[in-house]
């Protein structure tokens, strides 16, 4: 009787029952409480948006329209050398697919005859 009780809370308590220390399960539990945790806490972070004047704005705006001219010209000259690096991977690459297409259809009419 004693030990059919005792099954009985062990079965129902054994989610809170503590794992053994250094298991994958222990981790993989503490893993998931960090990530909810941090869902139910990062919302509550607000940041205040300061209340600007007029010419603070105008001041921001052209500030920024300076700083992207700059940049625009260094990014512009990034994605094309990118580009020019990433064309001949990609060209093998779809070679590569492609011839590996056609021998699966040389082989399909192969088998079929």
């Amino acid at each position: 009787m004693f030990e059919k009780l005792k099954m009985k809370i062990t079965r129902r308590l054994s989610p809170f029952i503590p794992l053994q220390r250094g298991t994958v399960s222990t981790y993989k539990i503490c893993f998931q409480f960090i990530i909810g945790a941090s869902f139910l806490l990062l919302p509550s972070c607000e940041f205040e948006v300061p209340d600007l004047s007029i010419q603070e704005r105008k001041y921001a705006d052209s500030t920024y329209r300076e700083t992207m001219k700059t940049y625009r010209a260094e990014m512009d000259s990034l994605c094309v050398s990118m580009q020019d690096s990433l064309i001949p991977i990609y060209r093998d690459s779809m070679y590569k697919i492609r011839s590996e297409e056609i021998e699966r259809q040389l082989e399909r009419v192969r088998n079929s005859n």
